[in-house]
């Protein structure tokens, strides 16, 4: 690089070209692998666990009904047993690496069913908006250091840094989604009329609310829009605030850009990222393997063979049979997995948001991530430079 172009502040062509969409966005898997990435998957992991543990304490059910209604299995270490077993495997590391998705639209979903469900739209409510607020932060802050790693010409970020910088956008990133979903509530109202006059009316009143069904018909077509771009658009959402720090209003604007313009690249993306995320989950279970089975073996070489290798060896590891009391330690193996397809997740949606940023306004790549962390807000003002003799 040439002095002149230090000194101008330019980047070097080999940093302002992106190489192609396919192989950039294959990049997440390795940053998903950041150990501050993977810490802050692990706490968002479980701080929505003690948020819905608390919802479920508040509603008198039992321990861990809202988690199991709002996210699929933990992963756990694949051993490629029995037939179609590589497609099992994958089938199931898709599942794991959707549930960051998955972690706020079922919640929506739940505020959305007819049938009220067993949890409610209350209980959905309560675990919907926590989930936003974890999310918002910890994913946001995974998004801050996924694109930070992209421009080695910046000083390197910190992970308490990022979760500041999201946190103290909290109203931001709760405003987004909430003000879709008070936009979903208020185009429902005249159905909710409509319901409400079947309810309470005469003989009469489901033949009057037939013939004007053509107006919620027609009102819920934006609506599902809203909820569509709710769903799909929420990461994008909160890249954008974590990216630009712009305020709610602005992430809801762009991502519909977004969708409107790109669709077909922001579709692509998606699928790519899944099956490239589900081959490195399995491929991230294995290590996972090796790591167990190194330490039965260090285990076995002064302790019992038949107790230790059931449960760590290559071909038990991760069975469910290790000595009793070790249990944790198994489900830490599964916490990190799961951590692994979070961190992953947001990496990825921080490519595509990347990808998205230069398809639609053209901005090159290392333009992005100008806000810098805020100044401390109670931090005493700096003293004048004292006057010369």
């Amino acid at each position: 690089m040439s002095a002149e172009s230090v000194e101008s502040g330019s980047r070097p062509p080999a940093l302002v070209d992106r190489p192609p969409a396919w192989r950039f966005l294959l990049g997440a898997i390795a940053a998903a692998g950041s150990f501050r990435a993977l810490v802050l998957a692990i706490i968002g992991l479980q701080l929505t666990a003690i948020g819905w543990a608390a919802i479920d304490r508040l509603s008198r059910d039992e321990p861990g009904a809202t988690r199991r209604a709002m996210l699929g299995p933990r992963p756990t270490i694949e051993r490629f047993e029995g037939r179609d077993a590589l497609q099992g495997a994958l089938a199931r590391s898709v599942s794991a690496i959707l549930d960051p998705i998955r972690v706020v639209s079922a919640p929506i979903g739940g505020v959305l069913t007819i049938d009220r469900g067993r949890l409610g739209p209350g209980r959905s409510s309560a675990a919907a908006f926590w989930a936003l607020a974890v999310w918002g932060v910890i994913g946001g802050g995974i998004g801050r250091l996924a694109v930070a790693r992209l421009d080695p010409m910046r000083e390197e970020v910190g992970a308490w840094s990022g979760v500041r910088f999201m946190g103290r956008r909290l109203r931001s990133l709760i405003a987004a989604p909430l003000g879709l979903l008070v936009g979903v509530g208020l185009l429902s109202l005249p159905s909710a009329l409509i319901g409400l006059g079947m309810a309470f009316g005469g003989p009469g009143a489901e033949a009057i609310g037939s013939g004007l069904l053509v107006v919620p018909l027609l009102l819920a077509i934006p609506a599902a829009l809203l909820v569509l771009l709710l769903v799909i658009g929420w990461p994008l959402m909160v890249l954008t605030v974590a990216v630009e720090g712009e305020d709610g209003f602005e992430s809801v604007s762009r991502t519909a850009s977004y969708v409107r313009h790109r669709a077909g690249v922001l579709v692509g993306s998606i699928v790519l990222s899944v099956a490239a995320g589900a081959v490195g989950l399995v491929l991230v279970s294995q290590l996972a393997r090796l790591v167990v089975h190194l330490v039965g073996w260090g285990l076995a070489i002064g302790g019992p063979e038949g107790v230790i290798a059931p449960g760590f060896a290559w071909s038990g590891a991760g069975m469910g049979s290790w000595p009793v009391g070790w249990d944790r330690w198994q489900e830490g193996v599964g916490l990190v997995l799961h951590a692994w397809a979070f961190s992953y997740a947001w990496s990825a949606m921080a490519r595509i948001y990347v990808v998205l940023r230069g398809e639609v306004d053209g901005t090159p790549w290392p333009d992005l991530y100008r806000p810098e962390e805020d100044a401390e807000p109670f931090a005493p003002e700096p003293s004048p430079p004292p006057r010369s003799a």
